[in-house]
């Protein structure tokens, strides 16, 4: 398979706690190829896997675990002040992707209760620091839209709907 890439494959799931969730989870990643990324939104603190490396924003009580496979180098990156509950970090080329080809990957939960949110200086700043390369942008965000699938939109954060029109889905 000399010369071939794969995609990476990124799993996103908001867990509302990890630790009674893991064996379920450790189920469904024996049964299937695992992916090379999970991202985690309210985890918990003991958001850890087996043969994977777990990247938290930090804070004693982080809402966000970037989960990594083991065999794969992480940079991690400072995305500045932002108030929303992050982390973003950036996967080198690897056997898995295209020579010379990174990835970057921003893990985002925003509470409900946040509710004026500016999603726009966010997804600047990730593509300033990504430079057009190849990146993600997976997370939780407690936006509700129509275009969701919501009844209805809710003001404050379905400006997060009119930044995604900016080549983001």
């Amino acid at each position: 398979m000399a010369g071939r890439s794969r995609k990476t494959t990124i799993w996103q799931w908001n867990c509302r706690g990890f630790a009674r969730k893991r064996p379920m989870l450790q189920q469904i990643l024996a049964s299937r190829d695992c992916p090379e990324i999970i991202a985690l939104q309210e985890g918990g603190k003991h958001a850890q896997l087996t043969g994977y490396k777990t990247y938290t924003s930090g804070r004693a009580n982080s809402q966000v675990a970037t989960l990594v496979k083991r065999n794969m180098n992480v940079i991690p990156h400072d995305i500045g002040s932002i108030s929303l509950i992050t982390y973003f970090l950036e996967i080198p080329p690897h056997l898995s992707r295209k020579p010379g080809h990174c990835l970057f990957v921003l893990n985002v939960y925003c509470p409900p209760r946040d509710r004026w949110v500016e999603f726009g200086l966010l997804f600047l700043r990730v593509r300033q620091l990504a430079q057009h390369r190849p990146h993600n942008i997976v997370g939780d965000f407690n936006a509700r839209h129509s275009s969701w699938g919501y009844h209805y939109d809710f003001p404050p954060k379905a400006v997060l709907y009119g930044t995604s029109g900016t080549r983001y889905t």
